[in-house]
């Protein structure tokens, strides 16, 4: 619910007190002390007020996890990132920790596709880091992996260069892979393979008026912020529009 004035403040608690009301009424209660609150806002100054479940106070949070992703007031995911890296490198760490014996090459890739990999790119659509720093964080656990698979299979390799190995073991890095990610979902979304409507509504295709050579398919929002600018749909748009393979990507 969008809170904008006091009103909208009473009419929130009111609600809430109607949902408390619905589940006593079959049988269903709250455990008051895993119930949080938090206000998602880019302005400096967001209202702020205080909710209750039968008087009890509802604490307010600075981040909390909702379906895997790692949420903060401004939906800023760096928080995020730094968390799913941590995984990842402690799940390669367990990964480096068993496979000292390991001499197959499908063997050491196998673990990394299966177990680390997912990690780094769940959800990526929707927190795909466009910052360079972000975005190295998320690189620099696969060249980790690299240079340990470079060690175990004694693969020779220019000092810092990665790319012999990345090569031998068909690892494409994960800048290509959620490129691919990115178009694979807009591609599902506008054919209607995704169930969202809301999103659907979303996208402004391109019809011109006349035969023309300009191809792209989608006009791009007009973002009033570079947050709105790097956000998940005008990302997705502006990516579909620069790749020429688009438009033949809708066979699945």
């Amino acid at each position: 619910m969008r809170v904008t004035n006091s009103s909208d403040v009473i009419l929130l608690q009111t609600d809430l007190d109607r949902l408390v009301s619905w589940a006593e009424s079959i049988g269903l209660t709250f455990n008051t002390s895993k119930c949080y609150k938090m206000t998602f806002s880019r302005i400096y100054n967001p209202i702020s007020s205080t909710y209750y479940i039968h008087n009890h106070l509802i604490s307010s949070v600075p981040s909390i996890v909702d379906l895997g992703f790692r949420l903060t007031p401004t939906l800023n995911f760096r928080l995020h990132i730094e968390e799913v890296c941590c995984k990842a490198l402690k799940t390669l760490g367990f990964i480096q920790r068993i496979s000292h014996e390991f001499h197959l090459s499908r063997s050491l890739k196998n673990l990394f596709c299966s177990l680390v990999r997912p990690i780094l790119e769940y959800g990526l659509v929707l927190w795909d880091p466009y910052t360079t720093t972000d975005s190295m964080m998320l690189e620099i656990v696969q060249r980790k992996f690299l240079r340990f698979a470079a060690h175990i299979l004694n693969f020779p390799h220019p000092p810092h260069d990665l790319t012999p190995i990345q090569n031998f073991l068909q690892l494409p890095s994960l800048s290509a892979r959620k490129h691919d990610s990115n178009i694979r979902f807009l591609s599902k979304l506008s054919a209607g393979l995704i169930d969202s409507t809301v999103l659907l509504s979303t996208l402004n295709f391109r019809v011109p008026a006349r035969s023309t050579r300009y191809t792209t398919p989608f006009l791009i929002p007009h973002s009033s912020s570079n947050y709105i600018f790097h956000s998940a749909l005008p990302r997705l748009i502006r990516i579909a529009n620069n790749d020429p393979d688009f438009l033949y990507s809708f066979n699945f």
